[in-house]
């Protein structure tokens, strides 16, 4: 009898530890038998059974000859449950926090026992060690138990006894048949605990090759245990071999050749949906214990598929990740009046591991297609669409980005005005749902309670959705549509603590202000023009006033202060703005176009070779840390945050970053033409286009996206007097085209390269590199270079309005009015507001010789007769002055001499004096040199 009760209590002791029941509070029953999830599943017995202390009593009660498998057990659980209490009085989330592991650095650590707990587990140690010395035992017994004391050592902080420790031990599965299943499970956890004891020890090849040997027992367990038991049934197996296995795949992608880092991505993906596959068969295993968990899995997914293409291997791709493959099996589209609560816990899971890997456009896709698998699984579920459409502006789609918010928002207004989620409620109580409710969802009940989402999460995509709207679809009135019903949820401050948050106000005031002026910007409408300047001004003002703090609010105040031509205020708030975030580009920019208003060049010129000279330093920085050889320990600056913004709120890829740096040093171009002369600015330009090649090459395989104006297109090309156009010194010394042929149609030359092609915003960068060569060669007087660079921009797009402007610039130059006119009209015919392009139509009118017959004049001739010219050239002048170019001071200055050709003095002085306001506040560049929304 007592042999019996031995192996009975032998093996419900191997079973709790197999299942990690660890934090259990009866991992057995009073029967003797284990108390696994599964046969706890009808929660209908009164029989609680045994807790740990009363097990480990029992067994050691029944097995004399065992004193140190006890000590082991005692100690292994003690273990185990203070690790436990130290994740959850942390942030760490096996879910979340691994989300934010990259390539090259430390994946995230679960925290160690805390310092209070130390002195419990090391008096269990002591007991150990004690075990070992006063009993024989097996071999086997006593190398477990060295595991155990080693894994103990490690938890404490004590690395190198843990590593000494472990040297002494046999890492390989026992051999014979005379071991329990567990003590597989702790040849792997010796493998994995020498592993994790070098990483922390800065020691990585060590822990890669213990990581790899952990792999290979963990494997051949698996092999071992698979013929007779199922794979839940070694919970705490799964558990480390998993964590060895993520870790080798972070290590190995960043360190190893692709094959290998593919061969150990290969194995956790394998791993990973088998455990799918039995857990869909059965769910015994420990409540709080997730193997592989879903936002893990997507790392390595993400990993897999680009390891698939550099080592040359194809394989059938993978949905997302094994967690999702089981939820789509073993759930299904809710009825009406509820929720599929595990898979909206699972895409909060994978977006919150999307931000905190950067919410870049790495991930993105894989984000973008689990929204669009989970649309079979949720019903009109308001957390989707927010995810998805944030996914989407990741990957460059906005106009699918567009659609989902402008559901999002229908959804959630029709949801709020039926208050559906109390709708929802009494569904479920008139229904009879008697499903089981687990304890981990009765934690999150109130978050997972609906799927509508409240006031906060509303206001914040709304805030965030009116920058979609304004800057990349060009709908600032949807834009405005937003802000202005974000404000009126806030205001009716049915959400308490939504109505007390001043920083959720100020993004809201800030989205309206960003949004009108947009609005104003793309209407031009002289009569709306200024009040919807004045609210713009006072919404950005009331936002800085409610945050402070805020650099972006303080940047886009300063925006609109200057499209106001109210220099002082500007640069007032856009050095608050610096002085704030001193790694922003677009801010220095700004500050620097708004230092040269003041006809300061000099300290323009300072102020922007101060932020590229910073950011050159940064680089070098950068490339020293991540080229050490223990990088993956350094501590770089956040993936999710890009020139001081949140990637998750201001996305960014890399053209646009392209786009702000160039245009950046363009601006330097130009400041350093009007100081030193064009020859000058001509040589920096060398170096401009040089280094645009060696950029283009990092984002050449960016998606086609539709371009849209960041504002006005009032880039009023370099020809002197107009303004300095929105272009840049690429040129070269000589045009790279042989020959330069006399007609202005478009050449029959070969097209540029594909790669740029392929991306119209690059392209559109490079077409104003060379249009700003032309117009330096054009005023260094080197025509036929200045055509060859227009040349250069013309096989790039023959449908820019800005080249055949800049093509007409070249003509006057040569004193071909006719030429120049039929450039003009085949702008306009591109773009019928291009302000550069009407302004000269207007001046080539005014220019053009009068007939003879009409040279000479009588008393009673009128002026209008003199020039019959004259009135077209006013009507487009004064259609433009009202609309788009309302601030340009060469459009009133040409304005004023159709008014003195018809003899109206009044209006031709007024048309001066606003000519010369403007004029004096005008900086090197238009305002559109720099964005209007960051």
């Amino acid at each position: 009898m007592s042999s019996s009760k031995g192996s009975m209590y032998s093996t419900t002791l191997d079973q709790a530890r197999r299942l990690a029941l660890w934090t259990e509070a009866h991992p057995a029953h009073s029967s003797g038998k284990v108390n696994s999830p599964v046969e706890t599943g009808s929660s209908g017995s009164s029989d609680k059974g045994m807790d740990w202390k009363e097990l480990v009593r029992k067994f050691t009660k029944h097995n004399p000859q065992r004193p140190i498998t006890a000590a082991t057990a005692q100690t292994d659980q003690l273990l185990h449950s203070l690790l436990a209490r130290a994740a959850a009085a942390s942030s760490y989330s096996p879910s979340t926090s691994h989300a934010l592991d990259n390539p090259g650095q430390a994946p995230a650590w679960p925290p160690l026992v805390r310092i209070d707990d130390r002195p419990d587990i090391l008096a269990s140690l002591a007991a150990l060690e004690a075990a070992l010395r006063h009993n024989q035992g097996k071999e086997v017994e006593r190398n477990s138990a060295a595991i155990v004391s080693a894994y103990g050592l490690y938890s404490v902080g004590e690395f190198d006894r843990a590593v000494n420790e472990l040297r002494q031990v046999d890492k390989g599965l026992p051999s014979g048949g005379d071991f329990e299943a567990y003590d597989l499970t702790l040849s792997v956890l010796a493998n994995a605990t020498e592993g994790f004891a070098h990483e922390r020890l800065g020691k990585v090849d060590e822990a890669i090759a213990a990581y790899t040997r952990a792999a290979k027992v963990y494997e051949d367990a698996c092999a071992v245990l698979s013929a007779r038991n199922s794979p839940l049934d070694d919970v705490e197996l799964h558990v480390v071999g998993e964590a060895a296995l993520y870790r080798l795949c972070l290590h190995s992608k960043a360190m190893s050749d692709p094959r290998v880092a593919y061969s150990h991505h290969r194995l956790y993906v394998r791993r990973a949906t088998a455990i799918s596959a039995a857990q869909k068969k059965s769910p015994r295993r420990a409540a709080s214990t997730e193997l592989f968990p879903g936002s893990k899995a997507l790392v390595i997914q993400r990993g897999f598929r680009k390891l698939m293409k550099q080592a040359g291997q194809y394989e059938a791709p993978s949905s997302g990740s094994s967690q999702e493959a089981n939820l789509r099996s073993s759930t299904s589209l809710p009825k009406a009046g509820e929720i599929n609560k595990p898979y909206l816990m699972f895409l909060d899971e994978v977006a919150e591991g999307w931000r905190r890997n950067g919410a870049g456009r790495d991930g993105a896709a894989e984000v973008v297609e689990v929204m669009y698998n989970a649309l079979t699984h949720t019903f009109q579920s308001h957390r989707l669409l927010r995810h998805l459409a944030r996914a989407l502006v990741a990957l460059g789609q906005y106009d699918e980005a567009g659609k989902a918010v402008r559901l999002y928002f229908e959804l959630w207004n029709k949801a709020r005005e039926t208050d559906a989620a109390q709708v929802a409620k009494a569904i479920r109580r008139l229904r009879d749902d008697s499903a089981p409710r687990s304890e981990h969802d009765d934690e999150r009940e109130d978050r997972y309670a609906n799927d509508f989402d409240s006031d906060g999460d509303f206001v914040e995509t709304a805030a965030w959705g009116t920058r979609l709207f304004c800057k990349y679809i060009n709908d600032p009135k949807f834009g405005l549509k937003l802000a202005k019903r974000a404000k009126e949820v806030f205001d009716e401050k049915k959400d308490r603590r939504l109505a007390e948050d001043n920083v959720a106000l100020s993004k809201i005031e800030r989205a309206c202000g960003v949004a009108l002026g947009a609005l104003t910007a793309k209407e031009a409408d002289v009569e709306s023009r200024p009040r919807q300047h004045a609210e713009a001004l006072k919404h950005l003002e009331t936002a800085a006033q409610l945050d402070p703090n805020s650099w972006e609010t303080l940047y886009h105040l300063a925006y609109q202060l200057a499209e106001l031509r109210q220099i002082g205020p500007a640069l007032d708030r856009a050095r608050q703005a610096a002085a704030l975030n001193n790694s922003s580009k677009q801010v220095w920019h700004l500050l620097g176009l708004l230092v040269a208003a003041q006809k300061d060049l000099g300290e323009a010129l300072q102020v922007i070779e101060t932020s590229l000279d910073d950011d050159d330093e940064d680089a070098e920085e950068d490339a020293l840390v991540n080229g050490s050889r223990n990088s993956a320990h350094s501590h770089p600056k956040s993936n999710s945050v890009e020139n001081g913004l949140d990637r998750f709120e201001f996305s960014s890829d890399d053209t646009q970053r392209l786009q702000v740096e160039f245009s950046m040093r363009m601006t330097r171009n130009v400041v350093i033409e009007a100081m030193e002369g064009p020859e000058a600015a001509l040589i920096d330009q060398q170096q401009l286009l040089a280094d645009f090649s060696r950029s283009f090459a990092q984002v050449r395989d960016a998606p086609e996206l539709k371009i849209v104006a960041d504002l006005l297109p009032i880039d009023t090309t370099n020809g002197a007097p107009l303004a300095r156009r929105k272009s840049i010194s690429l040129g070269r010394a000589r045009s790279m085209r042989g020959g330069v042929k006399g007609n202005d149609e478009a050449e029959s030359v070969s097209g540029p390269a594909l790669s740029v092609s392929m991306n119209p915003r690059a392209t559109k960068l490079l077409i104003d590199l060379w249009l700003m060569s032309a117009a330096s060669y054009r005023r260094a007087h080197k025509l036929e270079d200045s055509r060859g660079a227009i040349a250069e921009a013309e096989a790039l797009s023959p449908n820019d309005a800005d080249v055949w402007t800049q093509l007409a610039l070249y003509r006057l130059a040569k004193n071909e009015l006719k030429a120049a006119r039929s450039c003009l009209i085949k702008a306009l015919s591109f773009q019928t507001d291009h302000v550069p392009a009407v302004i000269l139509m207007a001046r080539v009118y005014l220019a053009e010789p009068v007939p003879s017959s009409t040279t000479s004049t009588t008393p009673s001739t009128t002026p209008a007769a003199t020039n019959p010219k004259l009135p077209f050239a006013e009507a487009l002048l004064d259609t433009l002055t009202k609309r788009y170019g309302w601030d340009v001071p060469e459009a009133w200055f040409e304005l004023s001499k159709c008014y003195k050709g018809s003899g109206r003095t009044q209006r031709e002085k007024e048309c001066l004096v606003w000519a010369l306001q403007l004029e004096e506040t005008r900086s090197v560049r238009p305002l559109s040199a720099v964005p209007r929304l960051l």
